[in-house]
């Protein structure tokens, strides 16, 4: 806080500088007030709503969660606020005491006779967390909302083995190459030379490529959609929600105030028919205002070509079910970055077994073995002593 913090003399001739104490620890306390509440918001997603999961097309909640009244408190209506498409849904975690027993009480102390459930105290958490809450209970659909910066930076990790292990979450992450919450950085997708306030002379890394990244790490689904196209974006949305496993969508979202027109070379009149390689399962890859350009796999190699200088008959046809992701990288790598020809859709969609399902069999195995585990009993089976 940039303030002249000299002593003043005040009107009864003391000292004034304890006035500009108070003045400057008032504003500190509103500071710190509303930034509480944005990280609420924005990154802690429901802190103090740990029951609060979205999922499904309907609102409920079990009748233990009412006060004395009979009705829900004021806070957890507020957090019910809905619209037609997304809907929230309470869940009850006490099935985490016989699904998760040994991890969870050991994530929440073993003296605790009953588990908290889990929260996002983070956003690099998310997908961390969400994978519990899957685990948790198999008949939610649990969907991550992300940023650019988030996912790719701070939780970066978390995201690619989310991804690996193939977690049953679906992850969206919003990229505007930008970090727009915190007012305008350079973020891991940002263009090289990108002059921001924590770039002055422009950045010098290059971006990542999020499709490569999540198809590196195997992703058993990953699209591309953009906020300007409704219906690419709700059927790559349709799609994400039948998959089984980790599913990861990028979609390109302008920020019009630190970033705007981003992907103009996608979204404008003419950007949109000469630039976008729309990829549909089981058809060519051909493009360009009078579909005069293709897409042909040469020794592993995704190509642009004039359709006049090949065969009909060499032009790509897409298919996302193969389980080799390595054709799917390669059209990937035809763009880095929303500049010219950028592939659009759904890149991979194969069937493999789930985090989620072998854990839970896993666990399931385990109890009808050996039965119910007992966290206390295992601690002291090796050996215990007493410290005076």
């Amino acid at each position: 806080i940039g303030m002249n913090l000299s002593p003043l003399e005040s009107d009864d001739g003391t000292n004034g500088l304890s006035r500009y104490k108070k003045l400057i620890y008032l504003l500190l306390l509103l500071v710190s007030f509303f930034s509480g509440a944005l990280t609420f918001g924005w990154g802690q997603s429901f802190t103090n709503v740990p029951y609060l999961i979205s999922t499904a097309q309907s609102v409920s909640a079990p009748d233990s969660k009412k006060d004395s009244k009979g009705s829900y408190p004021t806070n957890l209506k507020n957090k019910l606020r809905t619209n037609s498409s997304i809907t929230c849904n309470f869940v009850d975690f006490s099935d985490f005491q016989e699904r998760l027993s040994a991890q969870w009480r050991w994530k929440t102390g073993f003296n605790r006779s009953e588990p908290s459930p889990p929260k996002f105290s983070d956003t690099f958490k998310q997908n961390c967390d969400a994978g519990l809450y899957g685990v948790s209970n198999p008949d939610l659909s649990v969907w991550v909302v992300s940023g650019d910066g988030d996912a790719l930076s701070i939780g970066g990790n978390h995201l690619i083995h989310a991804l690996r292990k193939n977690v049953n979450i679906k992850i969206l992450m919003f990229n505007n190459q930008i970090y727009g919450l915190t007012k305008g950085q350079y973020s891991p997708t940002s263009e090289e030379g990108k002059k921001t306030k924590s770039s002055p002379f422009g950045s010098v890394e290059l971006p990542f490529n999020p499709m490569s990244i999540a198809l590196g790490a195997e992703a058993s689904f990953v699209a591309r959609s953009v906020d300007m196209d409704r219906e690419l974006t709700a059927q790559v949305l349709q799609e994400a929600s039948t998959h089984k496993g980790s599913a990861f969508v990028e979609i390109y979202q302008n920020c019009n105030v630190f970033n705007d027109k981003a992907f103009e070379q996608l979204t404008s009149k003419e950007g949109r028919v000469a630039n976008r390689i729309n990829l549909v399962h089981g058809e060519k890859v051909i493009f360009g205002a009078e579909d005069e350009l293709a897409v042909t796999i040469e020794n592993g190699e995704a190509k642009i070509v004039k359709r006049t200088e090949i065969d009909d008959s060499k032009i790509y046809v897409h298919d996302i079910t193969k389980e080799n992701p390595s054709v799917a990288f390669s059209l990937s790598r035809l763009s880095h970055g929303p500049y010219g020809p950028t592939p659009m859709g759904v890149f991979r969609k194969v069937n493999r077994e789930t985090y989620n399902d072998d854990v839970i069999n896993q666990i399931e195995f385990a109890k009808d073995s050996k039965g119910v585990g007992d966290v206390d009993k295992l601690i002291r089976s090796l050996g215990t002593w007493n410290v005076d």
